[in-house]
């Protein structure tokens, strides 16, 4: 594959260690380390590139990737399936492999938003991560490019299906489902999926920071995929401020970006482990994500978020508080069966795991992922015998 000119966009055709367009120097892998959007040399190499900003870093990059897209010969749109402030989702077929994919694209006209470099910083580390997580638990990121209209996309794998937070809505208003008999086993092997594709994340030091029901889907083949990685943080580079920033002019109480008591806050409030909740971005680690999985563990037992509020501001200071158990949601129990002490106590063991990875001190929770899903697996392997199974 050819590479080209970091400096003036030539392809090189044939290796080389200067450009025979500019006559820049040519930096090998082993020249330099590419983290998130800043390149460090290694103090070995001879030369240093010129300092360049972020703005005329991703500026580069894009050239590069617009020149090897085909988009417009490649795919063709067949409908909208969502759209948000960071982009729009279509489904589309390929022609190439003869598939249909989902589609993710910047919004028009945001390269020329007052913070453009950030916004397509930030979609490209987001396409980035889908393309080095690959799991069965993730949704795999198949192609990355730029049309001939200057939209940034990146294609993934289409998943009919709907959010955990959906299932759990449908299951509760008696819509059938593929979750309907014995719910709460299948949900929990669900959730156990989940962790796993969280855990393999960590393996590869990426750290989610939004998880919750909306961010876990589910398809009618039973399959289950953590999505929407666009908070996340890579190689352990802390870009919360330049996200707080994306966010700032459109806050909502469900994702929302705001100063709050020590630093920059970015993520959900209702499902924001207390480090997070109060800016201390340093402290995000493994465990930030295992608040949040036991965030959807509670979820999921009793219907409600574990931290309350009437807004955003009430809903990050309940992170600090010890979360205590609550009222089964309706539906979780087999309907006409009469609720056994064995079962009750089945139900007490799982709470008591939501209520570990919800501690509000972070050596108090599961030091890793791991180690909730082999309480998970522990507690689906002891309760097979009760009649919440399937």
């Amino acid at each position: 594959m050819p590479s080209i000119c970091e400096q003036c966009g030539a392809i090189l055709s044939v290796p080389c260690d200067r450009c025979q367009n500019c006559g820049h120097r040519i930096r090998s892998e082993e020249d330099s380390v590419i983290t998130g959007h800043t390149t460090l040399t290694h103090p070995g190499s001879d030369e240093a590139s010129p300092p360049q900003d972020d703005t005329t870093k991703v500026v580069r990059l894009l050239q590069q990737i617009a020149s090897q897209s085909h988009f417009e010969e490649r795919y063709v749109i067949r409908g909208l399936l969502a759209s948000g402030g960071m982009g729009e989702i279509f489904r589309a077929y390929d022609r190439i492999i003869r598939r249909e994919v989902a589609i993710k694209m910047m919004p028009e006209g945001s390269d020329r938003h007052w913070a453009g470099a950030a916004i397509q910083g930030q979609f490209l580390k987001e396409a980035r991560i889908g393309g080095r997580l690959l799991h069965p638990h993730i949704l795999a990121v198949f192609d990355l490019g730029v049309n001939r209209s200057g939209r940034i996309y990146y294609t993934m794998r289409l998943v009919d299906g709907a959010s955990l937070q959906d299932s759990l809505e449908y299951l509760e208003k008696g819509v059938l489902t593929n979750l309907i008999a014995y719910p709460l086993r299948k949900i929990v092997r669900a959730l156990v999926g989940a962790c796993r594709g969280v855990d393999y994340a960590h393996q590869n030091r990426v750290i989610h920071l939004d998880l919750k029901p909306q961010n876990i889907m589910m398809s009618g083949f039973r399959e289950v995929f953590v999505i929407d990685w666009g908070l996340a943080r890579i190689d352990e580079v802390d870009d919360t401020e330049q996200i707080v920033d994306l966010y700032r002019g459109t806050p909502n109480s469900d994702n929302t970006a705001f100063t709050y008591v020590r630093g920059p806050t970015v993520g959900t409030p209702a499902y924001m482990a207390p480090e997070q909740a109060r800016g201390d971005s340093r402290s995000c680690d493994p465990t930030t994500d295992v608040y949040g999985l036991g965030g959807i563990l509670y979820f999921i037992l009793y219907g409600t978020p574990p931290n309350r509020g009437q807004n955003a501001i009430e809903r990050l200071a309940s992170s600090s508080d010890r979360k205590q158990r609550g009222q089964l949601r309706p539906g979780m129990l087999p309907r006409g069966e009469r609720v056994t002490r064995s079962t009750l106590e089945a139900i007490e063991a799982l709470e008591a795991i939501a209520l570990r990875a919800l501690e509000v001190e972070q050596h108090k929770r599961y030091p890793a992922v791991e180690q909730l899903i082999i309480d998970l697996n522990d507690w689906l392997s002891r309760s097979s015998d009760l009649p919440m199974a399937e």
